[in-house]
């Protein structure tokens, strides 16, 4: 049962003369601890490539590959494992238990491509390709950032939780964060957490993309420090 904000069940009973007996404690309702964010496991791969592949960026990624039907079910799967493996070993996986999950790759460094991500765009062939790939790495800004290739969650907070997660790590070592929007609430939530939007451009079928950008506010890197800088 879910109390009433402000109400306090002690108080109430002693209003109403059902105030436990001296010496006796008035029972409380329980507190639930808020989540906490952790990182991934590779063995927890599937189940992330699930609420990536049910998240915005998800979406997209379904409607540009122009599949429908069992077939493109299984290539956004297969495009979503493959890029939550990738960012495990080249960048960070955050998780807010049950469905939260934030996905970004490391632009601090020189990244591959993603393995496998060619034989699957080779199978999905063009004009989708060409689409997938300008979603993932079309209009990069300059300079090192951490790019945001996916956000899946399942309320505001938890989005607000995770964003703020990552970012307080970007802000101590001075990097910027990168992420596309690709409908007005994802480019008015960015917006609030401090991205800076880009000119537009258009992907297959009239898809919008907004480059969005937010520098790293307080402390900024000394050219004196070490790089790469430390974001774990």
């Amino acid at each position: 049962m879910t109390l009433p904000l402000g109400r306090n069940p002690a108080c109430s009973a002693e209003k109403s003369g059902r105030a436990g007996a001296p010496g006796t404690a008035t029972r409380q309702p329980p507190i639930a601890a808020p989540a906490t964010v952790v990182g991934a496991t590779p063995f927890g791969i599937p189940a992330v490539a699930a609420l990536v592949a049910r998240s915005p960026a998800g979406q997209t990624w379904a409607h540009l590959l122009a599949m429908g039907g069992d077939r493109g079910e299984i290539m956004l799967r297969g495009l979503c494992r493959i890029l939550v493996k990738h960012a495990l070993g080249h960048g960070h996986v955050d998780l807010l238990p049950p469905y939260g999950a934030a996905v970004w790759l490391d632009r601090t460094i020189a990244l591959p491509e993603p393995p496998g991500l060619a034989r699957l765009l080779a199978i999905a062939g063009e004009p989708s390709a060409t689409a997938i790939r300008d979603r993932l790495s079309g209009h990069r800004p300059h300079g090192p950032y951490l790019h945001l290739i996916a956000l899946a969650t399942g309320s505001i907070s938890d989005a607000v939780a995770l964003l703020e997660h990552r970012h307080r790590r970007l802000d101590r070592a001075g990097v910027a964060a990168y992420a596309v929007a690709n409908t007005d609430t994802e480019l008015a939530a960015l917006t609030a957490a401090g991205y800076q939007p880009g000119d537009p451009r258009w992907l297959l079928d009239g898809v919008p993309a907004w480059p969005m950008r937010r520098p790293p506010t307080g402390r900024r890197s000394s050219p004196h420090r070490c790089w790469p800088p430390e974001i774990s």
